[in-house]
């Protein structure tokens, strides 16, 4: 898995695909963080280091990076599930608390297998964008999208299934 985000990190510094890096930097971060960084000695390019950790009082802890994004484990504030890890592309301050598709993104991580099939898409896969209980049809993402099913957790997916690019069509303008 880290060759391909490495490979996909290449690529994105190419592409000058800021939001695509920024996903994958987080990503890279959150399944490397300090131990493999510290190991290998990877350079800022590779991995966006941390800078400063936030625990909010509800246990929330928030990373943010050195590219001026961030990413927190737990659902905003509400550490309902440890497995939900949340990417903002920038300040989370500025990110309205409610909503997600503009200025912060919803993952899920999903290592036990629950034996119930809305869990397909996340088990045993690493983090991945909210898939629960999705069809595997990209119109069901779009449309969930777009209507703000589960308050715009599927609006990560949208963008991964167009390879981690803005869709033309992509109904909220993204805020870095």
């Amino acid at each position: 898995m880290n060759n391909k985000i490495n490979e996909d990190l290449k690529s994105a510094m190419k592409e000058k695909d800021t939001f695509k890096l920024s996903v994958l930097r987080m990503l890279k971060s959150a399944l490397q963080m300090e131990q493999i960084a510290k190991k290998h000695e990877l350079s800022d390019t590779e991995v966006a280091s941390v800078i400063k950790k936030q625990v909010n009082t509800s246990g929330t802890i928030r990373y943010y990076l050195s590219d001026g994004s961030a990413f927190q484990f737990g659902n905003d504030d509400m550490v309902n599930s440890s497995r939900g890890v949340v990417f903002f592309t920038g300040n989370p301050e500025k990110c309205p608390q409610t909503g997600y598709g503009q200025c912060k993104f919803y993952f899920l991580y999903m290592p036990v297998n629950a034996q119930d099939p809305v869990w397909k898409y996340h088990y045993n896969r690493g983090l991945e964008p909210f898939k629960y209980s999705w069809d595997g049809r990209t119109e069901t993402a779009v449309r969930n999208c777009k209507n703000g099913t589960g308050d715009g957790k599927w609006c990560t997916l949208v963008i991964q299934l167009n390879g981690w690019k803005i869709p033309d069509d992509y109904p909220y303008k993204v805020s870095y």
